[in-house]
Formats: C-alpha cells, sequence, structure tokens
C-alpha cells in the first residue's frame, strides 16, 4: 500500500512532493527485488509522472 496525499484540486505542492518521494523510494526498492520488477515498476510508473519523480 502507498500513501498518497490528498488530491485538493491543485498541483502537488513541495511538501506533498517530498512525502511521496520518500514513498516511492521504498516501493521502487522493494519492486526492483521483486521477482515481477518490471512489471512492478510499471505499475509506479503513473505515479511518477504525476509527480515529477522520473528520477527514482
Amino acid at each position: 500500500m502507498i500513501t498518497l496525499p490528498p488530491d485538493l484540486g491543485r498541483a502537488a505542492g513541495r511538501i506533498e512532493r517530498s512525502l511521496l518521494q520518500k514513498e516511492l523510494r521504498r516501493f521502487v526498492e522493494f519492486a526492483d527485488l521483486a521477482m515481477n520488477s518490471g512489471s512492478a515498476r510499471r505499475v509506479l510508473l503513473p505515479l511518477q509522472e504525476a509527480y515529477q519523480l522520473m528520477e527514482l
């Protein structure tokens, strides 16, 4: 389960992006270690794109 910031009808602020970055960093690590790592990373890709966190 990934905790996402609430949708407030605006672009994510610095705090929301920072919190999600920490959450995604953990999930990217789990995904990379999974037997189905490609599939797991594809699930995370839309979140990375939405919050401009493609560097993870």
